[in-house]
Parts: C-alpha cells; sequence; structure tokens
C-alpha cells in the first residue's frame, strides 16, 4: 500500500473520540431544541408536549393511536396520559377507543386543536428558518442523514429485557 492511500485511509476513520463527542451533542441539541420550541410557543395556554400531541395528531392524524403517539415523542404511554388530559380539558383534542379493542385509545384533534396546529406550524416554520435558515443545503441533508442512521441502528440493536 503506498504511503497516499494509506493516509488517505485513515483520514476517513473516525476516532473513539469523535464519536463520543458527536453523541454528547443529541442531547444538549435536543434540550436547545426544545427550549427554542418553548419560545416559540411561550404564548400558547398548555405546555410544549401537549404542542408536540397536537402537532403529530395534525401531521399524522385523522386519528393517532396514543401508543404511537408516545413513540414519537419519546415517552411511555402512562406519561402521555396526562398531556392528552391536559388536551382534552383545553377542548383542543379527543381520546376514544378504538371499535373492537377497547384498549387501544386514538387522538384526534377537536376544531380548537386544529386552529393550534395551524398556529403550531407556522411558529415553528419560522424558528427553523430563523435558526437553520443560513445552513447550505448540503449542511442540511447531511445533517439529516446522520440523525436517520443514528435512529435506525439504535432501533436495530438487540433489546435487553433485563
Amino acid at each position: 500500500m503506498e504511503e497516499g492511500e494509506s493516509m488517505a485511509r485513515n483520514a476517513t476513520v473516525v476516532s473513539d473520540q469523535e464519536l463520543f463527542d458527536l453523541t454528547g451533542l443529541l442531547q444538549p441539541a435536543r434540550s436547545s431544541w426544545m427550549q427554542a420550541v418553548g419560545h416559540a410557543l411561550g404564548s400558547e395556554e398548555f405546555s410544549v408536549q401537549l404542542g408536540i400531541v397536537i402537532l403529530l395528531v395534525w401531521r399524522l392524524g385523522p386519528r393517532v393511536s396514543q401508543r404511537i403517539l408516545a413513540a414519537r415523542t419519546g415517552v411511555t404511554p402512562g406519561t402521555l396520559v396526562s398531556t392528552i388530559d391536559q388536551g382534552e380539558a383545553l377542548g383542543l383534542l379527543r381520546r376514544s377507543a378504538v371499535e373492537g379493542d377497547r384498549r387501544v385509545k386514538e387522538i384526534e384533534l377537536l376544531a380548537g386543536g386544529k386552529r393550534c396546529a395551524q398556529r403550531i406550524e407556522r411558529s415553528l416554520t419560522q424558528l427553523r428558518r430563523r435558526l437553520f435558515g443560513d445552513l447550505s443545503p448540503e449542511d442540511v441533508r447531511t445533517a439529516q442523514r446522520v440523525l436517520k442512521l443514528i435512529e435506525e441502528r439504535a432501533l436495530d440493536l438487540p433489546r435487553s429485557d433485563a
């Protein structure tokens, strides 16, 4: 192997420290994003978590299972219950049992929830433009590819029941 080939090959090998640094940025980036979302939704009368649920039902609806919402928001179905209770109390969404399987609950937006979802979409579109609008399309595609790869590979890991 020629010296140039060896250097080129070694330049493509990522170090353990670089991988550590990458994974170390995931949670702070998520926290910063959620804080920015909270700031963008500051005029709404509900929690960021409820705003995310409203938005997900809007995007995935018209009816979305509570289990899918929990998975998409990164919480357990039980944890999501109080958020859904808040949305029902505010008249933004409705939870109902699925015909044939009362254990499965689906969430749908009411008229007020739909209006809310549209406001949230507009606010988050502005936020994304403000935070990321100056990135190159290539940088955005690279970030998307890396984040999807992390998700896919993590989901493919064997689960420990211990």
